[in-house]
């Protein structure tokens, strides 16, 4: 199990609590079904660009959001929703649109787990 870090103040505390409430509201909207009717309504009317303008937006709100840039607190929590929005437009636009989601997906993973992981390595021993 993942322990908190050793000076993790009430803040910390705070966005975890917070977390687990989101998942735990989307988990109980989901099994009510709600979320399947939104979605299809969402589906419905999404542009056809929007997936190709994620393909852009997506990996560049989240290497603001996660990356190691000096941000200003506003910013960074603007990025990290624009990063979850992205994330729902690609989710939504799965369906239809197979191949470009796959490689928004497919960037985002790379830039998450690889990319931004390593530039932050790489800055933090300059």
């Amino acid at each position: 199990m993942t322990k908190a870090p050793q000076d993790a103040g009430p803040s910390f505390y705070r966005s975890v609590l917070v977390m687990l409430f989101v998942f735990c509201l989307w988990f109980v909207l989901s099994f009510a079904g709600v979320t399947h009717e939104m979605e299809k309504l969402m589906a419905e009317n999404l542009p056809a660009w929007l997936i190709w303008a994620n393909l852009f937006l997506g990996p560049c709100a989240c290497l603001i959001a996660g990356g190691p840039f000096r941000v200003a607190p506003l910013a960074r929590l603007l990025a990290i929703m624009t990063s979850l929005l992205s994330i729902i437009v690609l989710e939504i636009c799965f369906r239809r649109y197979l191949w470009p989601s796959a490689g928004a997906l497919a960037v985002l993973l790379l830039e998450g787990y690889w990319i931004i992981p390593t530039w932050s390595s790489r800055r933090g021993k300059a």
